[in-house]
């Protein structure tokens, strides 16, 4: 049941990545003019900054029992895990 509520929220993602793909290609060729420390610390900080959004949205999901009973969600529950993910992205 979990496995099909988070079934949109997926397509809303791959959805959002697809629209963003030529914002990507410009922000990765003004990247590239940068030092090469900096690109590794702005990754590194991406890096745990997306972990960061992960393990809050993780302990926000727990917290407001927006978990139903039987491995299930919520409909604020879906909202959140959707919203999480596009943080994340």
């Amino acid at each position: 049941m979990l496995w099909l509520q988070a079934l949109p929220a997926f397509a809303i993602w791959i959805a959002y990545l697809y629209l963003m793909r030529n914002r990507v290609q410009r922000d990765r060729s003004k990247y590239r003019r940068w030092p090469r420390r900096m690109r590794i610390v702005s990754m590194v900080f991406g890096v745990l900054a997306s972990l960061t959004v992960l393990i809050a949205g993780a302990l926000l999901l727990g917290s407001q029992k927006w978990l139903a009973s039987g491995n299930a969600l919520t409909t604020a529950g879906i909202a959140m895990v959707t919203v999480i993910g596009l943080i994340y992205l």
